[in-house]
């Protein structure tokens, strides 16, 4: 049995070929990898909270169509705490009229600082809380195709959070 090098395995674009055709690609209840033919990256968006309490801000409404976004949300405040955050949000059909989600915390330097997403179903509008002196970078990549009935926000806020949904990890 021959022994080869892990830097000569990686380098090479043939086996590199065939271990990629051992990969799943993701689909519609079918875990795996998403492919970047199947996907684009959106435009990052940053929010920030300079007050000395929490705000609700608004980042997206869908207005019509299927969707499946993913959202990567880092966060940070002044004083080096830090969160990051994946958020899957889909609707399956127009037939569909509410949007759907779930959330879970990759990594936190605290609880207290991490965000939370909030649906408001009625206008299918989907929130983030964001703590006093935060700042969050939104990452979004969304799947090919789903992304004409979407219009991102980043920018309005709402006093109030009654009648959301709040988001857990797990999807509803």
């Amino acid at each position: 049995m021959e022994t080869i090098d892990f830097n000569e395995v990686i380098r090479d674009p043939e086996t590199i070929s065939v271990v990629g055709e051992l990969l799943p690609v993701t689909g519609y209840n079918k875990n795996g990898i998403v492919s970047s033919k199947l996907s684009v990256y959106l435009p990052n968006y940053t929010v920030n909270n300079n007050a000395k309490k929490e705000k609700y801000i608004k980042i997206l409404s869908l207005t019509s169509g299927t969707v499946c976004l993913y959202l990567s949300i880092y966060s940070t405040r002044v004083d080096s705490n830090f969160s990051h955050v994946e958020v899957e949000i889909y609707r399956h059909s127009t037939s569909d009229s509410i949007i759907k989600g779930a959330y879970q915390v990759l990594s936190k330097y605290s609880e207290t600082y991490t965000p939370k997403f909030y649906i408001d179903k009625q206008n299918n509008d989907l929130y983030m809380s964001l703590k006093e002196y935060m700042s969050s970078t939104i990452f979004i990549r969304a799947m090919e195709g789903a992304v004409s009935g979407i219009l991102f926000d980043c920018a309005t806020e709402t006093e109030t959070i009654d009648g959301f949904t709040l988001l857990t990890s797990k999807f509803q």
